[in-house]
């Protein structure tokens, strides 16, 4: 792996939180990958595309760039070790597909090497984003396109903010991944990043899907509870509270409880631009 800046990301992603992703790849991929195409779409990609996907998680944006870009190739980095391997040995058999292990923020991307770069919630977390996105937008072709999902300001009144509600008076201790999760939560703070690194033709969208939380209330509700932010929030409680949330989580799951498991309306900002 080259140099790595974002350490405290690192352990986060190496320990038990990249952890859990890699034992629930799918039960993950299901809260996101409705915006996949619209990603993709937003970053032009086509046959002879040569994408970089940062924050590829296990790969599942990775794989569906490489499948459109039939002639051409993508490249999914990661800071966690443990999603990287996973990614490889998902995408095993896929011929223009590679992963490496890299902190997107100061990697030393070939130089004008992509025609697209693109992230599914994968570029909240750096030190610096101007940094972070000028690096990467050095790999990116003049004229390339950005492409990536971030969510988007707080819609305290979103199905999934309804169905999970029972969390809210106990989501206040701080984290790795709570701290950056919003930081790319305002308009006028991306719009600003974008500029200051590089790029131009800034776009701003609030994109709508499904997200898939599991097969029944109480399932979905013990991977809600695995989830990084969850678990960071529910561990400094003592096991009568944490049991009573989650009975109450239970419970307002289950009014999203359809045929197809437990589906909750989605949201979030995809933002693309292109590089000066």
């Amino acid at each position: 792996m080259s140099e790595v800046t974002n350490t405290e990301q690192q352990q986060v992603w190496n320990g038990w939180l990249g952890e859990h992703w890699v034992e629930h790849p799918d039960r993950y991929d299901g809260l996101v990958e409705g915006y996949n195409a619209l990603i993709l779409d937003a970053a032009g990609v086509g046959a002879s595309s040569h994408v970089l996907d940062v924050g590829c998680g296990t790969g599942q944006l990775t794989r569906e760039a490489a499948a459109r870009a039939v002639d051409g190739s993508a490249t999914g980095v990661d800071i966690s070790a443990r999603m990287v391997a996973a990614a490889e040995e998902r995408a095993r058999g896929l011929a223009n597909v590679s992963f490496e292990e890299a902190d997107a923020q100061v990697h030393p991307f070939p130089r004008e090497g992509y025609d697209a770069v693109v992230s599914r919630g994968g570029v909240m977390f750096f030190d610096d984003h101007v940094c972070a996105f000028a690096n990467f937008g050095r790999g990116l072709r003049r004229g390339g396109r950005l492409a990536f999902l971030v969510p988007g300001a707080a819609e305290p009144d979103g199905e999934y903010a309804r169905a999970t509600a029972a969390l809210r008076p106990h989501m206040a201790k701080p984290s790795p991944t709570t701290r950056r999760m919003m930081s790319l939560g305002s308009r006028d703070v991306v719009h600003g990043l974008l500029s200051a690194s590089g790029f131009r033709d800034t776009d701003i969208e609030r994109v709508e899907s499904v997200a898939v939380l599991g097969a029944d209330p109480v399932d979905a509700a013990d991977f809600v509870c695995g989830q990084g932010m969850v678990r960071s929030c529910l561990e400094g409680l003592d096991d009568a509270t944490r049991h009573r949330v989650r009975e109450e989580l239970v419970e307002g799951l289950t009014a999203f409880h359809t045929a197809d498991g437990v589906r909750v309306g989605d949201s979030g900002w995809l933002v693309s631009a292109v590089r000066v």
